[in-house]
């Protein structure tokens, strides 16, 4: 009976994230120039990636989860209110981290990308992942 639960689990987490991956290739796909996306767990264990073949999603998830708990953090100490999106803008290219209720969804764009379409699409896939994650990491 164990084994039926733990094999029943792990399908119901596989199926959860071939749903997140559907949702991370929309945004690669409708968003021109975006190059990766990525969803972790709040501790930065990734859940489902789209990720070019040279990228890491253990040092992507740990690294984002990080810069969004400390961002957070600095955000109310200085009295900024609740953190919503936070963009890293470089010269080879734009790092978008958004916070969900139990992880963290990052985007991997080139400098000209369009920065509104990019902050549209995570703004629905973040709703999209957490009704995913809710139903399927969280147990009661």
């Amino acid at each position: 009976m164990i084994e039926d639960d733990a094999s029943q689990a792990e399908v119901v987490v596989a199926s959860a994230e071939d749903e997140a991956r559907k949702v991370l290739s929309e945004i690669c796909e409708n968003v021109t120039k975006v190059e990766a996306a990525l969803v972790a767990t709040a501790e930065g264990l990734p859940i489902a990636a789209e990720l070019p073949g040279k990228v890491d999603d253990l040092l992507i998830g740990a690294m984002t989860a990080a810069v969004l708990a400390s961002s957070a953090r600095a955000s109310e100490e200085l009295q900024k209110g609740q953190l919503d999106t936070i963009l890293i803008q470089s010269k080879e290219g734009m790092i978008f981290i958004k916070g969900l209720e139990n992880g963290v969804l990052t985007v991997l764009a080139k400098a000209d990308v369009n920065v509104g379409l990019v902050l549209l699409f995570m703004d629905k896939a973040c709703k999209q992942i957490a009704k995913i994650i809710s139903k399927s990491w969280i147990s009661d």
